[in-house]
C-alpha cells in the first residue's frame, strides 16, 4: 500500500511539481497566513520567510526555553506573532515532557524507553504548558483571512491538534503534519494510517510525502517519521 502510494505521490509531483517545497505552496496555494504549531526556533516560518512569504506568521512554541530563542530569533519580523502555548483538541493546561538536545523530541505524549535511552533524547525536566486549539488560534488572529496553511510538528500530538480544527476548516487551505512510521517512542502515539484517514474524512488529500527521520543505527535505515502535505479538496481547484 505505502509502495502504490508513493508511486501516486511521483506521478503528483510530475505534473504539479514539488508540494512540500515552501516556494510551491507560496506561489500556487498564496496563503494569507502560516501557523507554525511546534515551531521551535521558527525553522520553517523562517524558511518560508526567507522564500517570500509576506504575509502573517503565528508561531506557536510551548516549551520555555525554545520560546525565549524564537522570539530572540525572530524579533526583527514584521507581521509575526509568537504565542508560547501548546496546540491540542481543547484549551487548558497540561504537562510537557522536555527532553535534551535541541528539544525538538520534546512532547505531551509520555516517551517511551526506545526513545530516552538515547542520552541527545532524554527527558531533562517537565513543564507545566497552556494549551488552545486551532480554532482558539484563528478566531482571536485571523478572523478575517481566509487562505490559511498550517504546519504541525509535535512529536505524536499532530491527530488532536487537526481535531481541534472544527469551526474553521474552509479557511484552511493546506496542512504539512509529521506522520510517524514507527509508533514506538511515544504513549498512545497515533500512527500515519490514523492521521491520513481522518485527514481524508475532513475532507484534506494526501498530495506529498517526504522522509524527515531514518533510524540509521541499523543496516536497513528504516523509516521513522515522514512529513505529509494535505490540500483542501473545496479548496483547491
Amino acid at each position: 500500500m505505502l509502495k502504490a502510494l508513493n508511486k501516486w505521490v511521483k506521478h503528483k509531483q510530475r505534473q504539479q511539481g514539488d508540494l512540500m517545497d515552501e516556494t510551491w505552496v507560496i506561489r500556487h496555494l498564496k496563503p494569507d497566513v502560516f501557523i507554525d504549531v511546534g515551531a521551535n526556533t521558527g525553522q520553517f516560518s523562517g524558511k518560508a520567510r526567507r522564500r517570500g512569504f509576506k504575509g502573517l506568521v503565528i508561531a506557536l512554541e510551548p516549551v520555555s526555553h525554545l520560546f525565549e530563542k524564537l522570539v530572540t530569533k525572530n524579533k526583527s519580523q514584521k507581521n509575526w506573532i509568537n504565542i508560547n502555548k501548546g496546540v491540542s483538541n481543547q484549551a487548558g493546561k497540561t504537562k510537557i515532557y522536555v527532553c535534551d538536545g535541541h528539544g525538538g523530541t520534546s512532547s505531551v505524549l509520555q516517551p517511551t524507553e526506545a526513545l530516552t535511552v538515547n542520552s541527545n533524547t532524554a527527558v531533562t525536566h517537565t513543564e507545566t504548558i497552556e494549551l488552545c486549539t486551532l480554532d482558539g488560534i484563528i478566531a482571536e488572529h485571523t478572523p478575517n483571512l481566509d487562505n490559511i496553511y498550517i504546519k504541525v510538528d509535535v512529536q505524536g500530538l499532530e491527530l488532536q491538534v487537526m481535531q481541534g480544527l472544527e469551526k474553521y476548516t474552509d479557511k484552511v487551505i493546506g496542512c504539512r503534519l509529521e506522520m510517524a512510521i514507527n509508533t514506538s517512542d511515544y504513549e498512545n502515539q497515533p500512527n500515519m494510517w490514523e492521521i491520513i484517514t481522518y485527514m481524508d474524512k475532513k475532507g484534506f488529500a494526501l498530495v506529498d510525502l517526504e522522509h524527515t527521520w531514518r533510524n540509521y543505527t541499523i543496516p536497513t535505515k528504516d523509516l521513522l517519521y515522514i512529513d505529509g502535505v494535505f490540500l483542501n479538496r473545496n479548496k483547491v481547484v
